[in-house]
């Protein structure tokens, strides 16, 4: 119904954010890791949205990102996730994690997400694994270890310092990462990428 909405912060916690738009507040439903992302009150922020009707209630959920938005709208196609657990375990994970997660079968990592158990994990994993390839960061994804993602970003962000473009810095860690195959720190890991320059 609303692809995103465009307004002021007026309030926000770990579960909602209340936009003022033209004078009309908005409550939206955000993921628990969304409210650090958002900026202070009184400052203008988009949020990609996806609006869930029910017989009970009509709830807008936002993201600060379209891909997070995109992500939420195929979980709640799964049966046995609804909307309250979609969001809730977008809040609590990394999208690269759980993408990861998904391309490797990894039902144990989802396991460990709130109101996911085994079965619901195996289901997911074999209901959305099609459907998130025409996501873009899908597409992107580095074929790597559940949980190693910050790494994955503290090095690609190592390399935007040193001058790097964005894509350029991501190849370079990427190729690194599938030379090197097992865990490293972060210093080598650089070094290694830099090498790929």
């Amino acid at each position: 119904m609303f692809e995103f909405i465009k307004g002021t912060l007026v309030e926000a916690n770990s579960q909602l954010a209340i936009l003022d738009v033209h004078g009309v507040g908005y409550k939206i439903s955000i993921p628990a890791n969304a409210s650090p992302k958002l900026p202070v009150r009184g400052k203008d922020v988009i949020l990609y949205t996806s609006m869930v009707i029910r017989e009970t209630a009509h709830t807008l959920y936002g993201f600060v990102t379209k891909t997070e938005r995109d992500v939420f709208e195929v979980l709640i196609d799964v049966s046995g996730i609804g909307p309250k657990i979609a969001v809730g375990l977008l809040g609590h994970m990394l999208l690269e994690d759980f993408f990861s997660a998904v391309h490797q079968a990894d039902s144990q990592y989802l396991c460990k997400l709130p109101g996911i158990g085994k079965k619901t994990a195996e289901r997911l994993i074999l209901e959305i694994k099609d459907k998130l390839a025409g996501i873009a960061l899908w597409e992107e994804r580095v074929d790597q270890p559940v949980g190693a993602t910050q790494l994955w970003r503290d090095a690609v962000s190592a390399l935007i310092n040193l001058g790097f473009q964005q894509a350029q810095a991501q190849q370079a860690v990427k190729k690194a990462i599938t030379e090197l195959k097992e865990p490293v720190e972060l210093s080598h890991l650089i070094a290694k990428a830099l090498k790929e320059k």
